[in-house]
């Protein structure tokens, strides 16, 4: 007897759909052929070719189905505070969308533009997240359809400096169509009323979970170290290059930068003998000919053949090796945990990513480089908060981040203009917390800038730690003084940012296998969690 699973249905009780049911689309007729007239040759005539028709989908097809199914799938990894607990969702349609088929590929009709179909789960789920919202401004939706016209068309060169822009200055603005996006339906034009809050309810079964929250934050990983992740860490007075292989209760497996034909084993050291690799700069390189070099290029086993006779310049040469494999790994990037893989669609979203030295996922808070000009957004201290990690087909090479982008709080600011700290980031919230506890001062937090922002990796500082967190590592008198004037607010992680003295940039790599090369003892494999999902070798 097969396993019987319940569904926690999902209805999105807010709608903007305007598919009125059958007729929507109307069914063309095929035209009567022409008859020769006397005058003329009669020659054959072709027949006309038949218009690909719009056939809308049973309520009970096995795709209908499907697609509900994986539309529960992304909203409840996206609203669910833990998306791995209990049962699956299963979300209706709102009002006026339905599915249809049309030359072999399916399509979500009912947006305001009758002409702009959805053709994905992942497309459709965009908008249904800006139907669960309170907003009433289509621009605050990130869907293909309601945000496109808001995306800046660049042009990306060899080199990694370009990065795209979500909004461009309102003198670039290109409509996309003529034709206004409609008031939502059954809201007078010029005075809108508020629209009925969303009340996604599970109706089955009838112990059915709370509706979950339009903007909940989820993080999986520690919001200091993490598997995979490039570190310093502490041999007797002075520090090293490793890679974390694993994390457990007994300490922290690190594995020794170096090359791979140079034995070197995993060391396990505790939180206060490890930094973040952004903490320090890299050193200068000991051997001159090696300046200006890349790993790869480096005949590393020469080298290390040269200076066997003399055990201090080998040790140097395995520092320097270490050095240059770290600015390596530093430069490159790798996806991992795929959401969305529709061959179909222009845009493909992960979960997470190894970004650099760090290692990142959706629900991270990352810090953010000055911006260029052209986004006319000035000041230090930004922060992004990761909502969606994705590639484009129309930029190859290139990985984005979207989510809403903050910035610290002037401290004469209405209480009111903050963003409550239970709908911050889990990274900024912590801290946010801990600052207004032990501040003495008034409160302090974060104010939006933008709700649906997108910057490339090159305009991310990387990851964002907690001060009250990071700071017993790395200058714990500073952070106690601090406490017993009741004031933390002039102490700062100084944190490099990513590719600050890069000596290469490599971008897009497999997996994390690929951007460690031949820094690591071959065989050797990083204790990876059960929800990151790397790419293959090959």
């Amino acid at each position: 007897m097969s396993e019987v699973k319940t569904l926690e249905t999902v209805i999105i009780a807010r709608s903007d759909g305007v598919d009125t049911g059958p007729g929507y689309w109307p069914i063309a007729t095929t035209p009567a052929a022409k008859k020769p007239t006397t005058t003329t040759k009669e020659v054959p005539e072709k027949a006309p070719r038949a218009k690909p028709q719009m056939i809308r989908l049973n309520d009970d097809d096995p795709r209908f189905i499907e697609w509900k199914v994986k539309l529960g799938m992304l909203l409840k990894q996206e609203l669910a505070p833990e998306p791995d607990e209990g049962n699956a969702w299963f979300v209706q349609f709102p009002r006026g969308y339905w599915l249809y088929e049309k030359s072999k590929h399916l399509w979500v009709s009912g947006y305001p533009v009758k002409s702009k179909l959805f053709k994905s789960p992942q497309e459709f789920a965009l908008h249904l997240l800006w139907l669960l919202s309170s907003s009433k401004d289509y621009k605050d939706c990130s869907c293909v359809h309601c945000n496109a016209h808001n995306v800046t068309k660049i042009t990306l060169d060899d080199t990694p400096t370009m990065a795209i822009a979500e909004l461009a200055p309102k003198s670039q603005q290109v409509k996309e169509t003529p034709v206004p996006l409609p008031a939502m339906p059954g809201q007078p034009v010029q005075k809108p009323q508020p629209p009925p809050q969303p009340q996604p309810r599970a109706v089955t079964p009838a112990t059915a979970q709370s509706t979950p929250p339009a903007a909940a934050w989820n993080l999986r990983s520690s919001l200091l170290f993490r598997p995979g992740e490039l570190v310093w860490y502490q041999t007797g007075h002075t520090w090293r290059i490793g890679i974390i292989a694993s994390c457990t209760q007994s300490g922290n497996e690190i594995m020794p930068l170096g090359f791979a034909m140079v034995p070197q084993p995993n060391v396990v050291k505790q939180m206060g003998e490890i930094r973040p690799f952004l903490t320090f700069m890299v050193p200068d390189l000991s051997f001159q000919e090696l300046k200006g070099k890349k790993f790869d290029d480096v005949r590393w086993d020469s080298l290390l053949q040269a200076c066997s006779v003399d055990p201090a310049r080998r040790e140097a040469a395995v520092l320097d090796a270490s050095k240059l494999a770290a600015s390596r790994i530093a430069s490159t990037y790798s996806l991992w945990s795929l959401l969305s893989g529709d061959p179909t669609s222009k845009s493909t979203t992960y979960y997470g990513c190894f970004l650099g030295a760090e290692r990142v996922e959706v629900g991270d808070c990352l810090r953010v480089k000055q911006l260029p000009p052209e986004y006319n957004i000035a000041g230090d201290g930004l922060a992004l908060g990761v909502r969606y990690i994705f590639t484009m087909q129309d930029y190859p090479g290139a990985v984005f981040f979207r989510g809403p982008l903050y910035r610290p709080a002037d401290p004469t600011i209405a209480s009111t203009s903050l963003v409550p700290d239970e709908a911050l980031p889990i990274a900024l919230r912590d801290e946010s917390n801990w600052r207004n506890h032990v501040n003495s001062s008034p409160r302090r937090g974060w104010v939006l800038v933008q709700e649906n922002m997108v910057l490339k990796e090159i305009l991310l500082a990387g990851r964002f730690y907690p001060a009250h967190r990071i700071l017993p590592i790395l200058d714990p008198a500073s952070l106690q003084r601090a406490m017993q004037l009741g004031n933390v607010d002039g102490v700062h992680v100084f944190l490099n940012s990513r590719l600050e003295q890069p000596q290469e940039y490599v971008g897009r790599q497999r997996n994390r296998k690929q951007s460690m090369g031949l820094a690591v003892v071959q065989g050797k494999s990083l204790s990876l969690e059960p929800h990151i999902r790397e790419e293959p070798d090959n």
